[in-house]
């Protein structure tokens, strides 16, 4: 048996483990991290090499032969495969973006206080947004009024995202 034809098994064969492994859900960093922008760098990852060996492998295979053209259409191959791969993944971290539903302001939303700075009248205060508990930043904006806080008081806030005020 020919060399490439073991490649392509083998290659097939991971392929078909990370397919399986991302069905199920598990735990793997054989894929890209998006940290909120997908670079041409994302790409040259385990599974980017799988994918251009998968692709190299299978036109060599199907042309069942070694010849200095065919290698160069593989290699050929091999690149656009894990260019496809690549405007598979930034087509799908836009898809995803586009679902998240980002709330901008807050009114009259009940927060538990983390810490308050008496002298600075500021803090932190944790607040559900987009669903789970976030630690954000707060401040009295009325300072003629001080307010001392203790830290696991419930209060009202209004505001941003970035910054929420005390109602």
């Amino acid at each position: 048996m020919e060399w490439y034809k073991i490649v392509f098994i083998f290659s097939s064969l991971i392929l078909g483990i990370q397919l399986l492994m991302s069905f199920f859900s598990t735990d793997s960093d054989f894929d890209v991290d998006f940290d909120g922008e997908l670079t041409i760098g994302d790409v040259f990852s385990f599974k980017g090499l799988v994918h251009f060996i998968f692709g190299t492998s299978l036109t060599l295979t199907v042309f069942d032969n070694t010849k200095w053209i065919t290698i160069l259409v593989a290699i050929l191959v091999g690149v656009l495969f894990v260019y496809g791969l690549f405007y598979l993944y930034k087509f799908m971290y836009k898809k995803l973006e586009q679902n998240i539903n980002y709330e901008t302001s807050l009114e009259n939303v009940n927060a538990e206080v983390y810490y308050w700075d008496n002298r600075f009248q500021s803090g932190q205060v944790f607040v559900v947004l987009e669903g789970r508990r976030t630690l954000v930043n707060i401040e009295n904006k009325d300072f003629t009024n001080k307010i001392n806080l203790i830290s696991g008081q419930m209060i009202k806030v209004s505001g941003t995202r970035d910054l929420v005020h005390i109602v």
